[in-house]
């Protein structure tokens, strides 16, 4: 879920206000008259959260377990199929209800009556509590990728699968509570049986079930998120005669250097190949990082300048994606890492210019040189490497006039800025040279952290 669906979210829940700013950031205040909190505060007074949240967890991995191990009937499979089904197109207001109606549904297949009306008494206890919190969009698609997984272990008969994803689907609503009042879950953590670990989804997961059992629900949006490595997408080339055995082709590609520095500093890669800028929005809101990858020169026509005789042939389609790209990140929230081109392209995005030619960063064409950089202290490429170090390069165009609020954050010998960021809040670091050659790790680990 994107910044601006989360505010989008809140607004017409009555909780924030919010305004855009002049460059295109978001204030946001919260409303003196939304109360959400002060109400959770005042029912959670009234219960033991902690008796209710173990009872339930009892009585529905119980009541998943019992359904899983004895076997439903045809018609009990297909009233537990249209129970799912329902969930999953309901709208916001009738979610809750229609969620409740599942659980109820798999607590009656149990065959217990009992463990039926102890689990409705419960249930009714948790959603007086969950009623003041608002529902985000995020949070309800991760449950139902785990309502998901949970029915089809139900109707393949795999108990211990079954039981599994509903301590995980119990753990994530006890964090959510325990997280909307810190008071009562910082003297109750040490005693919580599942240690919650942090979520790239904004929330807290506690330890997860048998890989089988989520492998049923990862066909869904997000599925990377299940094994909480952040999902970092790299835009890629478009090149009109790659080859490769017997093929020359079209194809959309990417040096292996770039996955694999993500996947080393902790993240998941996935390639974005240039597509229609309209799409961009969505495509970044299905992500928690962006990389804008080396390439082309950019077309000097972004920053208004006439195309120098060295200035590269143009790529248009590359252009103008990144950019929508770079910007539907600034507007999200979305940690955002350019590399090489990249950072130009972000200079680009922000009202910068560039030098189309400068000499002495190709030491060799077609080989990647190095030389070392500087940083800035104070700024957070100076924090993550504050000493003088040695990196892979190869460009020949470089940044003129900085962009709207970006900072020079490291420097060559001869001055060239090698390094741009945005200030704090925003997670925004462009590097001119390539990291995805060398051995440093700390740029990429640093955005896979802001990105977790």
């Amino acid at each position: 879920m994107t910044l601006r669906e989360v505010l989008k979210v809140l607004q017409d829940q009555g909780l924030v206000e919010s305004r855009r700013g002049r460059y295109g950031g978001t204030f946001v205040l919260p409303r003196a008259d939304a109360g959400g909190e002060d109400e959770l505060r005042r029912r959670i007074e009234k219960v033991d959260m902690e008796d209710v949240l173990r009872f339930r967890e009892v009585l529905e991995v119980g009541a998943a377990g019992l359904c899983a191990a004895h076997g439903l009937t045809a018609e009990q499979e297909d009233r537990l199929r249209e129970a799912l089904a329902r969930t999953q197109d309901a709208p916001l207001a009738d979610y809750r209800r229609l969620d409740t109606l599942l659980h109820l549904t798999l607590a009656e297949l149990g065959g217990s009556p009992s463990l039926t009306a102890q689990y409705a008494a419960v249930r009714a206890t948790v959603n007086d509590l969950l009623d003041c919190i608002p529902l985000l969009v995020r949070n309800l698609e991760h449950s139902q990728r785990q309502h998901a997984a949970l029915v089809e272990a139900v109707l393949d008969g795999d108990a211990d699968g079954a039981r599994e994803m509903m301590r995980e689907h119990c753990g994530g609503t006890a964090a959510l509570l325990r997280a909307s009042w810190p008071e009562r879950g910082r003297r109750v953590w040490s005693a919580v049986r599942h240690a919650p670990r942090a979520s790239s989804q904004g929330g807290l997961l506690c330890p997860g079930p048998p890989a089988k059992v989520w492998a049923r629900a990862i066909g869904s949006k997000g599925g990377g998120h299940v094994t909480g490595r952040p999902l970092i997408g790299v835009s890629t080339y478009l090149e009109s005669g790659a080859r490769w055995g017997v093929w020359e082709l079209e194809a959309a590609l990417l040096p292996a250097g770039y996955p694999r520095l993500v996947q080393r500093a902790g993240g998941l890669a996935a390639m974005l190949p240039p597509d229609d800028p309209a799409h961009a929005t969505a495509a970044v809101g299905r992500l928690d990082g962006l990389v804008i990858a080396g390439g082309p020169d950019v077309d000097p026509s972004h920053y208004g300048a006439a195309r120098s005789p060295r200035t590269g042939p143009p790529a248009p389609e590359r252009d103008a994606w990144e950019l929508a790209l770079i910007r539907a990140a600034l507007a999200s929230g979305t940690p955002l890492l350019g590399i090489c081109r990249g950072m130009q392209l972000l200079n680009v995005a922000l009202g910068g210019t560039l030098v189309q030619h400068i000499d002495g960063h190709v030491e060799q064409v077609g080989a990647f040189g190095h030389h070392p950089v500087k940083p800035v202290p104070g700024t957070r490429y100076g924090d993550l490497a504050p000493e003088e170090t040695a990196v892979p390069t190869y460009h020949h165009q470089s940044v003129d006039r900085l962009g709207t609020d970006l900072l020079p954050c490291a420097h060559a010998a001869d001055g060239t800025v090698e390094a741009i960021e945005l200030p704090a809040p925003a997670w925004a670091l462009g590097v001119q040279w390539h990291p995805e050659m060398g051995e440093d790790l700390r740029v990429m680990r640093a955005l896979v952290a802001a990105a977790s």
